[in-house]
């Protein structure tokens, strides 16, 4: 009955070393830029507040990895991910086979679609990562803009601690001179 062999939804997955090689390329660079995972992320992605993970959701909303593969090869695709930040584009390995589907069914040619089709960008390819593919944008500009709302909120709140510093000087100055008087 109890033969010691786990299958299933048990069977542990192995973290490929790309992922672990992927992690540590992000942790050790700090220029912010974003990373985009199409179609989109599995459980193994790493994120940070330097390098957050976008996936195509993100982007181009409720897209099918068909209508993905046509907005790939469109010119407005470069400027899309050139707008948004993202330095890394990322085709994940999906080791849980539950990314790439055909008829609830693991479909390898979608993923080798993605691939093919992002290729032809002109994107490079990175070599070193052999399990997962990770394309580089040599044309991201990452930029962060304060939002006008922010702006007005930084000058009321100084305009606050101006107040409050002037309230606590004239408080202070009461005290002081209270004590003057009843000195004498």
């Amino acid at each position: 009955m109890f033969t010691g062999q786990v299958t299933g939804n048990f069977t542990p997955l192995r973290l490929t070393s790309d992922y672990i090689l992927f992690k540590n390329m992000l942790v050790a660079d700090t220029t912010p830029y974003r990373t985009l995972w199409i179609p989109k992320t599995d459980k193994f992605v790493f994120s940070s507040d330097t390098h957050p993970a976008l996936t195509a959701d993100t982007l181009w909303k409720n897209a099918s990895t068909g209508a993905l593969l046509r907005i790939i090869e469109q010119p407005e695709f470069i400027k899309t991910i050139e707008n948004a930040g993202v330095r890394y584009i990322i085709v994940p390995q999906d080791p849980e086979k539950r990314i790439f589907l055909s008829d609830y069914t693991f479909d390898e040619t979608q993923r080798s679609s993605l691939v093919e089709t992002v290729t032809k960008t002109g994107l490079r390819q990175l070599p070193e990562f052999q399990e997962f593919t990770v394309f580089e944008n040599p044309r991201y500009v990452f930029q962060s803009s304060v939002p006008v709302y922010v702006k007005e909120q930084e000058y009321w709140s100084r305009v606050g601690l101006g107040i409050a510093g002037s309230v606590l000087i004239f408080v202070i100055c009461l005290w002081v001179y209270d004590r003057k008087i009843r000195i004498k």
